[in-house]
């Protein structure tokens, strides 16, 4: 029992991390955050419903996250990477609920430089190169 859990939580650390690491690559710690705070409220608002998705179905909604829309999706980074190891950082703490959420309970995110349907006529949050809504 406590080996499937340790699993679980390495399995999602892993696959949040891969997700921050394709979605926020270049970006700082804060903008990694808050896209860490958008997979963490994602996770919780399906609990909430009473969905039962888990931190890789999650992960991998390709209408949130456009990684998984890619052929890349199947790329994984090299965990040596300085900026893996960051990814896996916010991920591990996004999944033990101790991640501060600066998006204020946000579901939904782009990057400045795109205006996606479903964001118009919306304000949002801006962190650094990204709007967050909720």
């Amino acid at each position: 029992m406590i080996q499937d859990i340790q699993n679980d939580r390495a399995s999602a650390q892993y696959f949040t991390a891969i997700t921050l690491y394709h979605e926020g690559y270049g970006y700082n710690l804060k903008e990694l955050e808050a896209i860490g705070s958008v997979i963490k409220n994602r996770f919780d608002f399906y609990r909430n419903i009473k969905q039962k998705k888990t931190w890789e179905q999650v992960c991998s909604d390709a209408t949130i996250f456009k990684f998984w829309k890619t052929d890349d999706c199947i790329e994984s980074p090299i965990i040596t990477d300085a900026f893996f190891a960051m990814c896996s950082r916010v991920a591990g703490r996004a999944i033990s609920g101790v991640l501060t959420d600066i998006t204020n309970g946000a579901l939904r995110y782009h990057h400045c430089t795109d205006m996606p349907h479903w964001a118009r006529g919306k304000t949002g949050l801006e962190i650094g190169d990204f709007i967050f809504y909720d």
